[in-house]
């Protein structure tokens, strides 16, 4: 009996040491992942809010009679983008200043940022596919990304020069779609995490349930 609690002792030590080191890596994984996902988001944000603020400032403007965007221009890819990017810049600062205070606290924010977010898109998963997809499909010539990259707003630029630079609008809404689809990118990384995060409560439950068993030793047996 005195070699078996020796053994389960070491299993302890062993298994200690084990869920140490993924709390480690855990805790390194959340902190990029959350650092790349906010600075994203930040890019998105300040680049649609550029499209949206020159859209709002010049649609009322006529030359030649007519104005410079689509007669019924659509906004609401740039609105979900925006919305989308805001709410997880939101919840990314949160989360980088918690890390300036504590991993344990920076993880707390990270978990209840997690469920509000959750709850108004369905899945935190699923947020930037989505995203990605919407923005892309309602690149149909009306909206603001569309109509900046088509032909005609290229042929009409001349009009409305030192008003609106629609190759500029172009590049945006370009870039735009490749951050949209390098946060999907992110949330699969937080994906892989959570996967991490399961493994570890195994290690747990496995060490407490040896723990209980090593108690349950009468000192006489050892």
């Amino acid at each position: 009996m005195k070699q078996e609690a020796e053994v389960t002792e070491g299993w302890g030590v062993q298994s200690q040491s084990s869920i140490q080191k993924l709390k480690n890596k855990i805790r390194l994984l959340r902190l990029v992942s959350r650092f790349f996902g906010t600075v994203l988001a930040g890019a998105t944000l300040y680049l649609e809010s550029r499209t949206l603020h020159t859209f709002a400032t010049t649609h009322t403007v006529i030359r030649g009679n007519r104005g410079p965007w689509a007669r019924q221009t659509t906004l609401w890819p740039s609105v979900i983008l925006v919305a989308a990017s805001g709410i997880t810049l939101f919840f990314g600062l949160l989360t980088m200043m918690a890390y300036t205070r504590s991993f344990r606290s920076a993880d707390r924010v990270n978990f209840y940022g997690t469920i509000i977010t959750t709850t108004i898109e369905a899945a935190h998963i699923t947020i930037w596919i989505i995203v990605a997809v919407l923005y892309r499909t309602g690149k149909t010539g009306h909206d603001l990304w569309g109509w900046a990259c088509s032909p005609l707003a290229q042929k009409i630029e001349p009009n409305f020069e030192g008003l609106v630079d629609f190759s500029r609008v172009c590049k945006r809404g370009s870039t735009n779609f490749a951050l949209s689809i390098a946060n999907s990118a992110v949330t699969i990384l937080n994906l892989c995490i959570w996967i991490l995060v399961l493994q570890r409560m195994r290690y747990v439950k496995m060490q407490e349930k040896q723990e209980q068993r090593n108690s349950t030793l009468a000192p006489g047996d050892c």
